[in-house]
């Protein structure tokens, strides 16, 4: 809107209707962030919030944008790190990106899905089970990528899904000796006895 009319009109020159149902199209379409970025301006000045919006357009550089960019898509979730830990991460890092974006700036939903399930599984570290539970995210969002970016799974409930398997896996008693769950290492069954 404000690349198509840069020149915006006096505030005597537009209708107080006008004004009003400018603002209720505008509140409609914003984003939450952006609506908390418009305390103080009047939810129904619709010529307010576009001036409101167009400073803070302005202020907005390349650099801020690209490195933001830059800090997303090169995260790697580091050796044994947990699932829930690098969701923290990756969450804080796309937020950054959405504060110094505007407009289609930001990945869709099935950009951000692949993202975050291929920098899960480029980890060695990860458990079989979740590795297997993050290789069939993968797979529907790629199928669903390329056919109806609609369908694809939302972020939100794969980053759920993979927190919850994780917690699941982490409550279980698992034995180091014969790395089955169930039991500890002083009650396993495999034990050998010590030949002296």
């Amino acid at each position: 809107l404000l690349e198509h009319y840069p020149l915006l009109p006096t505030e005597s020159s537009v209708p107080l209707s006008t004004s009003h149902a400018l603002a209720s199209l505008l509140q409609a379409y914003l984003s939450t962030d952006l609506k908390h970025l418009l305390n103080g301006v009047p939810k129904d000045d619709g010529l307010a919030i576009i001036m409101r919006l167009r400073e803070m357009y302005a202020s907005i550089n390349n650099g801020d944008r690209s490195q933001a960019q830059r800090k997303l898509y090169n995260m790697n979730m580091m050796d044994n790190e947990s699932i829930s830990n690098f969701v923290v991460r990756f969450r804080k890092a796309l937020h950054e990106l959405e504060t110094v974006s505007i407009g289609n700036d930001l990945p869709s939903n099935a950009e951000l899905v692949n993202m975050f399930l291929s920098m899960i599984l480029a980890s060695r570290y990860l458990r079989p089970e979740l590795r297997a539970m993050t290789v069939n995210f993968y797979q529907q969002a790629q199928r669903t990528s390329f056919t109806n970016q609609d369908q694809c799974p939302a972020l939100a409930d794969i980053e759920y899904d993979l927190c919850q398997m994780e917690n699941s896996i982490s409550t279980r008693n698992v034995c180091y000796i014969c790395q089955k769950p169930g039991h500890t290492a002083q009650e396993c069954r495999s034990k050998q006895p010590q030949t002296s």
